[in-house]
């Protein structure tokens, strides 16, 4: 069972149980393709930024998407299967 979560207006105030609006948890769950940048990737996997870029530069790190110009990151499903073959 899915946990609710009450939101409340935005300085903190609570409004009446009628004015409430509750979502679901499992909705703010990101998609398998979200991307996210490689110091959020490497703190998932436990390593530190540097050590990631190391790893990508050397060829043996997760799939780079590029973002835009100056921006890359890694989505879930890459970092997801780059650890699974570390694993190995």
């Amino acid at each position: 069972m899915a946990e609710l979560i009450d939101i409340t207006d935005h300085n903190g105030r609570g409004r009446s149980l009628e004015g409430r609006r509750r979502t679901n948890i499992l909705d703010r769950v990101p998609p398998p393709n979200a991307v996210r940048s490689l110091k959020e990737t490497a703190a998932i996997a436990g390593i530190s930024a540097a050590t990631l870029r190391r790893l990508i530069k050397a060829g043996i790190g997760p799939r780079v998407t590029q973002i835009s110009e100056r921006r890359r990151g890694v989505t879930d499903a890459d970092r997801q299967v780059w650890l699974e073959e570390c694993a190995k």
